[in-house]
């Protein structure tokens, strides 16, 4: 049984960790090694204080305490770590403990699932809203400040945006004259029959 429960841990997706409660790695697996980008002796020489971005290092302390004091048996959280090469990673924690006879704290569990590949993709699709935002505010500029009049319309034919030149001319407010149809405030005599 304790050979199956090894090599479960061994082979599992998520990163498996046990520490001491002073934070330094006692057992981890594969998935783990390779979160961090660690060989095992490599990774059982650190703590996941040094592997914990600084700015989520006090989060996770505060955490820690709860567990330490009792108020808490487990928690979980979204943090971003340090790769052994340098770079951010990040990854879903869900820490957890087993005390002794006494109550006191024995080891810490880890599990982490790595969510970097998520992380990047949440943010580009974030950086493009805000290079779309800002592009749709230039083009909008753009349209108003323009000397002629513009518009933009339906294939059939409501107007959808009109800039001011456009509105004096034909006398309308931007207001009145979206959701116009063009062809309602042409002159007959310019319409195609």
């Amino acid at each position: 049984a304790d050979a199956l429960y090894r090599r479960s841990v061994d082979s599992a997706a998520v990163g498996m960790c046990l520490t001491t409660p002073e934070g330094r790695f006692t057992d981890v697996n594969q998935a783990m090694c390779e979160f961090f980008g660690y060989d095992t002796q490599s990774l059982l020489t650190k703590t996941w204080q040094e592997l914990t971005a600084e700015d989520y290092l006090q989060a996770d302390l505060d955490k820690v305490a709860d567990m330490v004091a009792g108020r808490i048996e487990s928690y979980r959280t979204t943090k971003q770590f340090i790769h052994a090469d340098g770079h951010p990673i990040w990854g879903e924690l869900a820490a957890s403990c087993l005390r002794d006879a006494d109550g006191q704290v024995e080891v810490f569990i880890g599990q982490i699932t790595d969510i970097t590949a998520e992380v990047h993709a949440r943010e580009q699709l974030e950086q493009a809203r805000r290079d779309k935002q800002r592009d749709d505010e230039r083009y909008r500029r753009s349209i108003d400040n323009a000397a002629v009049g513009m518009c933009m319309v339906t294939p059939e034919g409501r107007v959808t945006q009109i800039n001011d030149a456009l509105c004096r001319f034909f006398g309308l407010t931007p207001e009145v004259a979206i959701g116009t149809r063009w062809q309602d405030v042409t002159e007959p005599e310019y319409l195609e029959e």
